[in-house]
């Protein structure tokens, strides 16, 4: 929980003490959603990491979906995601192939893609990554030559944790469906 002021804390410790293998963390004051990424990247035991925002909801057969595409040539397992107002009146947004359910993609092909047509998704909450790829990757801060404050709004890290990703890889996977939705 980055510091919230509502009822996440509460919720969050709720959920940890009917389930064992969730683990509560709290930060001791709101550190910006860059930081916060970082530590919940830091503080996670596991060998893949999903980040999911406040905002986004992951659908039931995301995880199984997702992680079922990964191999060792695979630098991450992405979807295309539901965009909208309400779940209701979103659309499906980003995807490789209006025809095939999952696309193989070369990571040449991703990284042209992301960055000529800048169709690539941005958002880290539609992917599934490898631990140590985050840590290794994970650029906190990247200097915009304006005064805005890059470690609250969190533009750039998503897009440059992708892009370095895919080129240490062959390929990334993107499943043509929806798993996860986002306001």
């Amino acid at each position: 929980d980055n510091h919230s002021t509502d009822r996440t804390w509460s919720m969050i410790q709720e959920l940890a003490n009917q389930h064992k293998n969730i683990r509560a963390f709290r930060n001791k004051k709101n550190i910006g959603p860059v930081q916060n990424w970082r530590r919940g990247i830091e503080l996670a035991t596991g060998d893949y990491v999903k980040i999911l925002f406040s905002d986004d909801v992951m659908m039931s057969d995301c995880l199984p979906r997702l992680m079922e595409q990964f191999s060792t040539d695979v630098g991450f397992v992405s979807c295309s995601p539901s965009i909208g107002k309400t779940r209701h009146q979103a659309r499906q947004r980003y995807r490789f192939s209006r025809i095939r359910e999952i696309s193989y993609v070369s990571a040449t092909k991703y990284l042209r893609v992301a960055l000529l047509s800048f169709g690539g998704l941005v958002s880290p909450s539609a992917a599934i990554f490898r631990r140590i790829d985050l840590l290794e990757n994970f650029t906190p801060k990247i200097e915009y030559g304006t005064d805005e404050a890059f470690e609250y709004y969190g533009a750039g890290p998503d897009l440059l944790l992708f892009l370095k990703i895919a080129q240490k890889y062959k390929k990334i996977v993107w499943i043509n469906k929806p798993l996860v939705f986002f306001l």
